[in-house]
């Protein structure tokens, strides 16, 4: 009879051993799948924006409005450096105000310039100007605002000009070479260009 209870003792022992050490093995290969697929999934989070300059973003998708964002940023700077940076040739200026046209809408600016010979006195005085950004704010809706510097310089003086524009930024339209950020810029006017 004792030796009848050792062999049932030993199975249930057995038993429960062995019941323990499957449920160890299933817990361990459920944490190794749970770390593999946390590690995946940091992996595929990250992608890389090219800006406009050559320099390389790191943003993750975890944050698409973050990704976004700086999209859009980068597309408001990318639009204000093509407007504002001029050469004293009057092509330079028609190909550049070209290139901006496919970024955003700023007619209104460019014949205002126009009327007061803007253009005409760059290149009469033999200047070019540069535009720099400070800082670039946009709200969720797309309004946003831009604060820079206009610097403008000619063979014998130099200047330079605080710039603040308001745009709104319309996205999700068809990306294409000339506009790579499916975006385009509305309602662009000039807040304040002061010396």
């Amino acid at each position: 009879m004792k030796s009848l209870r050792s062999v049932e003792t030993t199975f249930k022992t057995m038993r429960t051993l062995m019941f323990a050490s499957f449920g160890l093995i299933a817990i361990t290969i459920l944490g190794g799948f749970f770390m593999y697929k946390t590690a995946l999934d940091k992996i595929k989070d990250e992608i890389f924006l090219i800006t406009n300059d050559g320099s390389i973003t790191i943003a993750h998708k975890s944050s698409s409005i973050q990704a976004e964002d700086v999209e859009r940023k980068d597309h408001i700077l990318m639009f204000h450096e093509r407007f504002f940076n001029l050469d004293n040739n009057e092509q330079q200026i028609e190909h550049t105000l070209a290139r901006a046209s496919y970024l955003g809408d700023a007619k209104q600016v460019q014949l205002a310039y126009k009327e007061k010979n803007y253009y005409n006195n760059l290149m009469a005085r033999n200047m070019i100007q540069r535009v720099y950004k400070d800082s670039i704010i946009v709200d969720e809706m797309g309004h946003g605002r831009f604060i820079g510097r206009l610097e403008l310089q000619g063979s014998t003086s130099k200047g330079v000009k605080r710039l603040v524009t308001e745009f709104n930024v319309r996205t999700g339209l068809e990306r294409v070479e000339n506009n790579p950020h499916g975006m385009f810029i509305d309602n662009f006017k000039i807040i304040e260009e002061t010396l």
